[in-house]
């Protein structure tokens, strides 16, 4: 699920020398210099604004959605992490059971006895230390972090929120009229398939960063014209209010149990509409037969295994009357680390 974010978030932010080789070469792809000067919340991109989500609140002062990318995949994350995790346990496990029996007196033999346990011992230490330093980097994606990256879009202070993991960026605040879709641009109107969900970008020169911060929301599209949709939703609604916007359907935070066949489900049958009929067969027994239902219950796992943190109450109580505007993210806000890769990429 956290992918794709900490990918940006390294690469744009925190390592120099890749974010100097790929940022600009990925934000610039497809745009036009005069792409960069336009204010996006201005432009209508669509006569069908309509919510597709999924949403977790949706009243007069903000609405929110769900973000990140590569939800389909949080299923195979979770078991390889929970496999990976499992190893350093049953060593673990297996050592003080031999120790329960060598106390209560149920080895004969005291001396292999004592092997077997130094043996596993050691075993649970290389394992743990490797899963510690180097794996729990893998399980942190899907496992014992937030449970879903929220994005919460504030129309009466006419800020962004995006709440993420620390190694993802961390919680950010920033204005509205700096944003810039991506995937809603004329520019992808030729393609047949997306299969990408709605991607924008905060570029450093908007914001006054050093380096460009950047966010996705929603569910896999089909179309190009469903990212158009809603971005033209969530713009309308940001600049006019409720009036004439239809109203989404919402969901919860908490795990649920059929949400992992639903962000499963999808995308295997998009890949079977795209491959020969013969070949589909042959794949879709096995996938709904076996792995759809293992993918499905990793999810939930994944969900169950992880927590909701709240807000921060000045983005809570955020256009409330009295309440102070929350400030927008800045340089200083973030670790020294941060502040000393961009030194050593100026110098």
């Amino acid at each position: 699920m956290y992918i794709s974010e900490w990918l940006m978030w390294f690469g744009d932010s925190v390592s120099a020398p890749i974010r100097r080789k790929w940022q600009m070469p990925k934000l610039a792809k497809h745009l036009r210099p005069s792409d960069f000067r336009r204010n996006y919340t201005k432009i209508k991109v669509s006569d069908n604004p309509r919510p597709i989500g999924p949403y977790y609140a949706y009243n007069d002062s903000y609405l929110e959605i769900r973000g990140g990318r590569g939800e389909h995949f949080r299923g195979i994350i979770t078991l390889l992490g929970l496999v990976l995790f499992l190893i350093p346990c049953s060593y673990a496990y297996l050592a003080i059971k031999m120790i329960a029996r060598i106390v209560t007196n149920q080895e004969s033999d005291l001396a292999p006895a004592i092997l077997f346990v130094s043996f596993y011992s050691l075993l649970f230490i290389i394992f743990g230390y490797f899963f510690i330093y180097y794996c729990r980097h893998i399980c942190r994606f899907e496992l014992f972090t937030l449970r879903h990256i929220r994005v919460r879009f504030n129309r009466v202070t006419q800020q962004v929120f995006i709440q993420r993991p620390k190694h993802c960026g961390g919680t950010v605040v920033f204005r509205w009229k700096d944003i810039m879709p991506i995937n809603t641009d004329s520019h992808h109107s030729n393609q047949e398939q997306s299969q990408f969900v709605n991607i924008f970008y905060f570029p450093s020169y908007k914001t006054g960063l050093p380096f460009s911060d950047g966010f996705s929301i929603g569910k896999n599209t089909n179309r190009p014209q469903d990212n158009r949709d809603e971005w033209e939703f969530i713009r309308r609604y940001m600049e006019t209010g409720l009036a004439g916007l239809p109203k989404p359907r919402l969901t919860t935070t908490l795990p649920l149990p059929f949400r992992g066949w639903q962000e499963q489900i999808k995308p295997i049958f998009d890949v079977f509409n795209q491959t020969p009929k013969l070949v589909s067969y042959l794949i879709l027994i096995p996938s709904l037969i076996f792995i759809l239902p293992l993918l499905s219950f990793g999810y939930f796992l994944s969900e169950c295994l992880c927590w909701q943190f709240k807000w921060p109450e000045a983005i809570q109580e955020a256009g409330k009357i009295g309440r102070l505007k929350p400030k927008e993210t800045q340089l200083l806000d973030y670790p020294i680390t941060i502040w000393k890769n961009q030194v050593d990429d100026n110098s």
